[in-house]
């Protein structure tokens, strides 16, 4: 009965991760309670049958540090606090949950792939038959009919978190398969490549894909095949500048070069400053970026903890010389690795080396490059509460435990 109660709820609970921002008209949150919940009784009843792996103690210690650490460096305990409580532990919980279902079931392919599909549907439902059409699954952050011409949102609150979604799928999906996928997983990949350039239009995980592309070339270096895999990228990039210049002229990301042509100064560098210092968008990411760590020194690396991050932006205006003024004024971080940093202070540099070893492969030649990608993707506008991110750790560990496994 218990184990029948478990497979169940721990496979409710996978589903659930899949759609992390599906609220079926329930609220109004981005992220969503529904994948927690289940990961915290899955962990339950996995603990009452047996099956916790080793490192899942150490997991669930740093999960108590974490908590620990933010009840002491903070004392106004609002709906804030209580949502980055379920953040540190929805990312922890699922880390070592996804682990277990894995030992327990394998990785679940056809599930991600409905999952994946299920996603792209959505965003060709909303643009045939607008942005309404799916809004008793998902709440979006307009205020107003949403418009697909910026792009669609999918099973998202924007379309920015849609890309995101699709890139995540993608390198899930290459990982599974050590990056020699069959024709049909490549071909799921090829769209959804082809979905961030035409259906989520977002020129922040575009930027994942030339970055990606910068670090396919850094880990194939060598001198009988780096020219060919300097002029690969370079061609792909020059094809992703003039796609979406010539093809799709009113996306967002053809203004920002045409932002950046404009410029009448001299130098790429010099252009990019200066694009940086007008767009409030890019302004507001690059400050979730940088100012984490400024306020880490300020902090002589104590927690920030969760209240602080406001009154610390003020004082980093003015230390910029008012170059960052986007998104001044909120708690809420917009980085991944910036919440850790911030919020938890100089443990986050154990807790980073943690993971490091958690995940190095010395049998694996990518690994390195992956960690290291993951490290520099995780710097964006991704919420600790983001259910992909422990999802696909988990199977980089997993594959590291298992070398052997195949589909």
């Amino acid at each position: 009965m218990l184990s029948n109660l478990t497979n169940a709820t721990s496979k409710f609970f996978f589903i659930a991760a899949l759609f992390p921002f599906v609220s079926f008209g329930t609220n109004t949150m981005d992220s969503q309670p529904h994948y927690i919940i289940l990961a915290f009784f899955s962990f339950i009843f996995f603990t009452f049958n047996g099956l916790v792996f080793r490192k899942a103690i150490d997991l669930i210690i740093f999960l108590m540090i974490f908590l620990l650490t933010l009840l002491i460096f903070d004392n106004n305990f609002d709906f804030y606090f209580f949502r980055a409580i379920a953040s540190y532990s929805g990312f922890i919980l699922t880390l070592v949950v996804s682990i277990i279902y894995f030992e327990r079931f394998g990785i679940p392919l056809k599930t991600i792939v409905i999952a994946n599909l299920i996603y792209i549907l959505a965003a060709l439902v909303q643009i045939n038959f607008g942005g309404f059409s799916t809004n008793f699954l998902i709440n979006s952050n307009s205020l107003f009919e949403p418009s697909t011409a910026g792009g669609a949102w999918s099973l998202t609150p924007e379309h920015t978190f849609f890309g995101i979604v699709l890139f995540f799928f993608s390198w899930i999906l290459l990982i599974i398969y050590d990056y020699k996928p069959p024709i049909k997983i490549a071909f799921l990949v090829l769209i959804n490549i082809l979905s961030i350039f035409l259906l989520a239009k977002s020129s922040m995980v575009i930027l994942y894909l030339i970055i990606t592309m910068f670090a396919y070339l850094l880990r194939y270096w060598n001198k009988r095949v780096i020219l060919k895999k300097l002029l690969i990228t370079l061609l792909l990039i020059v094809f992703s500048i003039y796609f979406f210049t010539e093809i799709i002229p009113l996306s967002r990301f053809t203004s920002l070069i045409y932002a950046g042509g404009s410029i009448s100064e001299v130098g790429l560098f010099t252009k990019i400053f200066n694009v940086v210092g007008s767009d409030a968008s890019i302004n507001d990411r690059l400050l979730n970026v940088v100012f984490p760590y400024y306020g880490f020194v300020r902090n002589f690396g104590f927690p920030g903890g969760l209240n602080s991050y406001s009154n610390m932006s003020y004082i980093l205006i003015e230390h910029f010389n008012g170059y960052f003024w986007s998104g001044i004024g909120s708690n809420k971080i917009l980085s991944f690795t910036g919440a850790f940093i911030y919020e938890l202070g100089a443990l986050t540099i154990f807790i980073f080396f943690y993971f490091y070893q958690f995940l190095k492969d010395s049998k694996n030649p990518n690994r390195f490059f992956e960690i290291a990608l993951l490290f520099v993707i995780l710097h964006s506008a991704i919420a600790v509460a983001f259910s992909l991110i422990p999802i696909f750790i988990a199977i980089m560990y997993y594959k590291k435990t298992h070398p052997k496994f195949h589909l």
